[in-house]
């Protein structure tokens, strides 16, 4: 519009029809203002929310992005209904919003409006990691590390004796980009182009852009075939069970391959985090040895101290999630596996870790060319919670009616003086938040953690005199402790031998007695059986003289006995035997 008037200005003939088409202004708005019927440069109707509340609600969200808790869509809605709930009632009229509260044409005038708000995924952030991410941190890295830098002479001069080195897992089955499909369709079933197995690399790079050989870790065991075959050169290959990397593997990397392929200038700065497998007593005894300064990074500070979280690992697994995509689009019959994947990623290793990336990623972690200020500044302020002023004294030692009324404030929870519980007063809520909304928009309130002596809090150099005696200190322990261990597993595996003897005899009598159970049990069973035959037998032999009994005997002729010729008794003759009397008696009759 002052545009527009200004157009009008220059050239008073010039029609209200011209103007409205030149500064792209509706024609009646135009011929509004000339003749006075708006003076107002706002266009369109008026917002819901005032001025200064939607400014405070831009203020909130950006303070709460710094502190690592960004606002949903969702969530600045429902503060913007708040809002206006609360100026309804100072108002005393009904709410402009509905019940459901501000929708998506408000958010949408809301994001026009201000533009300097966007929305994108969040990265996701460790508690541990947001608890580290404090100017305390940072700066006493910063101080350990331009000590050693320039003790040695290696700040800002020789960037080829700084080194990096990390390991990041490469999933051989990747997130794949969106695809189409047909409009309604609810799922898009994508098959995957390699297995389920893990498999780490270990990287190295120097400040000046050169890059150590890789180490590649399988998992479980090696591929078969010819796996090395168009791998990086130079690359070591081993397994674990996991897949992970642990001592024996780093120390193994760090003999054969950085002591043999890095500057033969010493000394040698090399970065790395605090994670046990990278520091045992033989690779800081073969450091030591060597004029190597291992520099341990502070705990949970890798995804903005390192250089190769910082600017490598993303963009080499982007490169090879592409890569995977495209060899899947050109056949439908390819497949990742272990036995290929050393000459797939040597391609992408290739491409995606280059002399001006590696360069980069040192400059964006400020370690050559050294820079303090470097850092992202979320990095910096995420771990400062807001903090209530103590009351001071005044120069009698007493403090004063307003501190006094202050630290009397209750708390509307507990109904006394408290911090955890009340919205803590910061500069923030003071100067750039209406008082109005101060009870909605409430600062982040972190409360202190208390941390273990065992938690390493800061970075060290590992190759110190204290920290190598420390480590050696710990491996007897450790050694101690193993052997105590194994002297306790022998007496267990004695005694349970013991008792597996103890148990082998009692079964063995067990069985023995069982056995000889058995054995009665059969010849009793035997004796039995016998019996019943018997029983049996007799039975079919009485059955049998029954039966002959009952039927007569056929007529076989004398015997031969009967057909023998006997003598008749003497006695036989005085008898007569038709009559079967006495011959004597018969003769007196007669």
């Amino acid at each position: 519009m002052s545009a527009a008037l200004q157009s009008l200005a220059e050239n008073p003939s010039i029609s209200v029809y011209a103007l409205s088409k030149k500064h792209g202004i509706p024609e009646s708005t135009v011929r509004d203002r000339i003749k006075g019927r708006s003076r107002d440069d706002t266009v369109g109707r008026p917002t819901i929310l005032t001025d200064d509340e939607e400014q405070a609600l831009v203020v909130y969200a950006k303070y709460l992005a710094a502190k690592g808790f960004p606002l949903t869509v969702r969530a600045m809605k429902a503060l913007a209904h708040e809002i206006e709930l609360k100026a309804s009632k100072a108002r005393s009229e009904p709410s402009k919003f509905t019940e459901s509260g501000p929708g998506q044409k408000w958010w949408r005038g809301f994001r026009r409006r201000h533009p300097d708000l966007t929305l994108r995924s969040p990265d996701q952030l460790d508690r541990e990691r947001a608890s580290f991410s404090g100017p305390g941190v940072v700066f006493d890295h910063f101080e350990r590390m331009e000590q050693v830098l320039t003790e040695n002479k290696i700040k800002d001069k020789k960037p080829h004796l700084i080194y990096n080195v990390d390991e990041t897992g490469v999933e051989l089955s990747v997130k794949v980009s969106k695809v189409i499909v047909p409009r309604g369709s609810k799922r898009s079933p994508s098959r995957r182009a390699g297995g389920r197995d893990h498999i780490s690399v270990l990287v190295c790079v120097s400040a000046a852009g050169q890059t150590i050989p890789p180490m590649v870790i399988y998992n479980k065991s090696f591929p078969g075939g010819q796996y090395t075959a168009g791998g990086p050169a130079g690359a070591l290959y081993s397994f674990s069970e996991s897949g992970y990397i642990d001592d024996d593997l780093f120390e193994q990397w760090f003999i054969k391959s950085f002591l043999q392929h890095c500057h033969k200038e010493r000394p040698v700065v090399l970065i790395l985090d605090q994670h046990y497998s990278h520091f045992s007593l033989k690779v800081l005894e073969a450091a030591v040895s060597n004029d190597i300064i291992l520099l341990g990074l502070p705990p949970h500070t890798t995804h903005f101290l390192q250089p190769l979280d910082v600017g490598i690992f993303a963009p080499l697994k982007k490169k090879w999630a592409t890569t995977i995509e495209t060899m899947q689009a050109a056949s439908h019959q390819f497949r990742v596996g272990k036995r290929n994947f050393a000459r797939l990623f040597s391609s992408v290793y290739d491409e995606a870790v280059t002399t001006s990336i590696i360069k980069s990623s040192f400059a964006k972690t400020g370690i050559y060319p050294f820079d303090e200020d470097a850092i992202d500044d979320r990095w910096v302020g995420m771990d400062t919670p807001e903090r209530p002023s103590e009351p001071k004294e005044d120069h009698q030692g007493e403090q004063s009616v307003e501190q006094q009324s202050a630290g009397k404030t209750s708390c509307p929870t507990c109904n006394e003086p408290c911090r955890s519980c009340e919205p803590l007063q910061s500069p923030l809520i003071s100067r750039l938040i209406p008082p109005s909304l101060r009870e909605i928009l409430i600062p982040v309130t972190t409360a202190p953690t208390q941390r273990t002596a065992r938690r390493r809090l800061t970075g060290r150099v590992l190759t110190d005199r204290d920290v190598v005696k420390e480590i050696k200190q710990k491996e007897e322990e450790k050694k101690e402790k193993e052997e105590r261990k194994a002297q306790r597993k022998a007496e267990l595996a004695k005694k349970r031998e013991e008792k597996d003897q103890k148990e082998k005899e009692k079964k063995r009598k067990k069985e023995e007695k069982q056995a000889e159970a058995k054995r009665k049990l059969a010849e009793k069973e035997e004796r039995k059986r016998k019996r019943q035959e018997q029983l049996e037998a007799r039975k079919k032999r009485r059955n049998e003289d029954k039966e002959n009994q009952s039927q007569p005997a056929p007529d076989q002729g004398p015997s031969v006995k009967e057909s023998r010729v006997r003598k008749p008794p003497s006695w036989l003759k005085h008898y007569d035997l038709e009559t079967e009397e006495p011959m004597e008696e018969l003769e007196e009759e007669g």
